[in-house]
């Protein structure tokens, strides 16, 4: 029996040695109970060998596997994941049966999806049946490298976009191979090929050679393990500003605490951001900024009475609009103590 969960849309996660993990998600009403009938299958098991083109044991790997079948986080992924210590393999189990993509990348060499892809989209798909085992080894090349210099700002993201990516969303967005922050941004673990690299400031894009046109920005062409520097950027003086508002918080009552909630925000969390907090008396007008920062979720000390919260993005240099303004009102519907779900099983 779990406790202190709910109300609403609850997720259980179910995992046994040997078992493929299972996910499932149940409705809790206000102050009652639910009951989960789950039936686990056996797990599969992956293993993934990452060497470079010599064929030698690659060092600092990191792998992720995609799910095709929405295993994983909400994205379908699993990972990052290390190595067994001592090797470059990383053996992933408790799979259930399904596709899988794997993406791998290692100190120094270019990142991949397997098989020699630069997207989930186009990698080879693996297939895994309830219980097998699998095994794939991943041969990367030299990393090639950009190097994204800038004037008149402190501080931007510049991100490269392999050509014929997918359109920018969101800070950088979906299609982005490569990622660099700072003064100085350097953009390494790229493949061999043509790219087109983005400057984001947290409020202006600017395509490298080609302004905000996205079609008219300059290729920039690596061949593998190149080192390229690009002429400075100049044009993003006086376009740093306030980020949008993150989403609205959550409030659940646990015990004499209060949980904060707060979805990712615009897939900025990765990439430095975490959230600050402001409480209120409810309806009233001096805000009291929480100390600290928090990334998702935090678990704060209940106020006495009513009270307003809002929360903010924020990084170094960088901080968004403060969010709409949530209010907790003891006992309320939605923030009541946590009900129980009953979950049985084999």
């Amino acid at each position: 029996t779990l406790t202190d969960v709910g109300p609403g849309e609850v997720g259980v996660s179910f995992h046994k040695t040997g078992l493929a993990d299972l996910s499932r998600t149940t409705t809790v009403p206000s102050g009652g109970q639910s009951t989960l009938d789950v039936q686990m299958e056996l797990g599969s098991t992956l293993a993934i060998t990452v060497l470079d083109e010599n064929g030698n044991p690659a060092s600092g790997v990191s792998v992720t596997v995609a799910s095709d079948n929405g295993y994983g986080d909400k994205n379908g992924l699993i990972g990052p994941l290390s190595p067994t210590p001592g090797t470059s393999t990383v053996n992933v189990t408790g799979l259930p049966a399904g596709l899988y993509r794997v993406s791998a990348s290692a100190t120094g060499l270019a990142s991949e999806w397997y098989h020699n892809q630069d997207s989930r989209a186009s990698a080879t798909p693996i297939p895994l049946s309830g219980g097998a085992s699998g095994s794939i080894t991943m041969r990367l090349d030299p990393g090639a490298t950009i190097t994204a210099p800038f004037t008149g700002v402190t501080q931007v993201w510049a991100c490269a976009f392999a050509q014929g990516s997918n359109t920018v969303a969101g800070q950088c967005g979906s299609g982005m191979v490569g990622m660099g922050m700072n003064t100085t941004p350097s953009l390494t673990g790229l493949r061999s090929g043509s790219y087109k690299v983005l400057y984001y400031t947290g409020a202006k894009r600017v395509w490298f050679g080609g302004g905000s046109n996205r079609d008219s920005g300059a290729v920039v062409t690596l061949t593998k393990g190149e080192s390229k520097t690009l002429d400075p950027v100049t044009d993003l003086s006086g376009v740093a500003g306030p980020l949008p508002a993150p989403a609205k918080p959550t409030l659940t009552k646990q015990g004499m605490s209060l949980l904060v909630e707060s979805p990712d925000y615009q897939g900025y969390l990765a990439t430095g951001f975490s959230y600050q907090a402001a409480l209120r008396p409810a309806g009233g007008s001096d805000w009291t900024e929480l100390p600290g920062s928090f990334s998702d979720k935090v678990l704060v000390p209940l106020p006495d009475g009513a009270f307003d919260l809002k929360v903010r993005a924020y990084s170094p240099g960088y901080q968004s609009e403060w969010s709409e303004v949530a209010t907790y009102v003891p006992d309320a519907p939605g923030v009541a103590d946590r009900p129980s779900v009953v979950v049985a099983g084999k």
